[in-house]
């Protein structure tokens, strides 16, 4: 780290790093709350889907709303069988465009109503808690590479530039968590602990199905690694472990499609929906506002990925896991198509796992992080603070 920025050093001095992380998340949770005056705009349940002769929450319905309010009403009751009303099926008074899409992703939802002690009126807080919980993870376990990888442990600071993170939070949606179990498969498959890498795994893959873009080249690693004839019998079990999280998946997917029918598009549509030509989504979502955000998040997540590719050709590096993390990133963000980006909130957080191994990329080399890019990535993230808490 250059003399530029030792006040980094001395903040890391200050306090356990953990620590820090959680004030940071805890001041745009409670920037938010005041701003708000309503932890409603955190689930932001729209309306529309409220039955209003069965709803009875205190969360207020609003003119808008997002996906939070789906991991609202399972919260509530991760157990309990939706209903068919008037409008559509829900339960709680709360409608699901898609049942059989949403409730695959269970894990976050069963986690706050956990934490809230099944008791109702606390679970629009647990939402927020299980999130924070999950940022202050994601950035111990950041901390663990940084030191695995002994790089300079002000390092630590870039798993705060995660701005997916902060927008997952302040909408209630499951992107954190997902993220989160991510970063810890990575550290687990570094390890080779095969059980804890399944159970992490399983955990990803039921906060966020798309979890197995990053998945599969791991299971791939720890599937293959060291394997020869001779032994391939003796660890075969061990390694056919490594499948269950995704065999679990497919069942849970399975039971819900025969639970609510098949609601869902087929594969075909679902990928011209979500992807196209390459940077085509990018430019059509410029002219459908928020211009500026949209386009400062994305110049930012290039110049990491410019970065990213800088130091693969100048140091030559052979192709391993994280850095088939940038390439499998790269692709996916040049590739998204216009629904992706047309909403800023969308975008960012589904780019939080791509930003999160980038970056750990990065920490990987021998040249360390410019200073440039240090002071552009702390003004983007005041930037986002400030977006999240007074306007989002």
């Amino acid at each position: 780290m250059k003399e530029t920025y030792t006040w980094i050093s001395q903040l890391r001095t200050t306090l356990p790093f953990w620590v820090q992380s959680l004030v940071l998340i805890l001041v745009l949770c409670l920037g938010r709350l005041v701003v708000s005056g309503d932890v409603g705009t955190f689930i932001l349940l729209n309306e529309k889907r409220i039955s209003a002769k069965e709803y009875d929450q205190n969360v207020t319905p609003r003119n808008a709303g997002y996906d939070g309010q789906f991991f609202y009403r399972y919260a509530l009751d991760p157990f309990s069988d939706d209903r068919v009303y008037q409008q559509g099926i829900g339960d709680y008074g709360i409608l699901i465009d898609d049942p059989s899409y949403r409730r695959s992703r269970v894990l976050y939802p069963t986690l706050a109503w956990a934490l809230a002690f099944g008791q109702e009126g606390f679970v629009p807080y647990s939402l927020i808690l299980v999130n924070v919980l999950a940022f202050v993870l994601l950035c111990v376990g950041f901390e663990r590479v940084v030191v695995s990888v002994r790089a300079p442990a002000e390092s630590c600071y870039l798993s705060w530039f995660i701005f997916g993170a902060y927008l997952s939070t302040a909408r209630s949606l499951s992107d954190l968590l997902a993220t989160t179990c991510l970063v810890w498969c990575y550290i687990f498959m570094t390890r080779q602990r095969y059980l804890a890498f399944t159970v992490v795994a399983a955990a990803a893959l039921f906060s966020k199905e798309t979890s197995a873009f990053f998945l599969a080249p791991m299971m791939v690693w720890l599937g293959c690694r060291d394997m020869t004839w001779p032994t391939v019998f003796v660890t075969g079990f061990k390694r056919a472990v490594l499948a269950l999280p995704v065999l679990a998946f497919i069942l849970w997917k399975g039971f819900l499609s025969n639970l609510y029918g098949s609601t869902s598009s087929n594969f075909g549509d679902l990928w011209s929906k979500h992807f196209g030509l390459p940077f085509v989504g990018m430019l059509e979502s410029m002219n459908t506002g928020v211009m500026v955000v949209k386009a400062g998040y994305l110049v930012w997540t290039l110049i990491l990925f410019g970065l990213c590719i800088r130091q693969i050709y100048r140091q030559r590096l052979a192709l391993d896991v994280l850095q088939s993390f940038v390439w499998i990133g790269l692709l996916l963000t040049v590739s998204f198509a216009q629904p992706i980006y047309t909403d800023h909130w969308s975008f960012v957080r589904v780019l939080a796992p791509i930003h999160v191994f980038g970056l750990l990329f990065l920490v990987r080399g021998p040249r360390g992080i410019p200073n440039w890019f240090w002071g552009v990535s702390w003004l983007a993230l005041l930037g986002t603070l400030l977006y999240v808490v007074r306007f989002a």
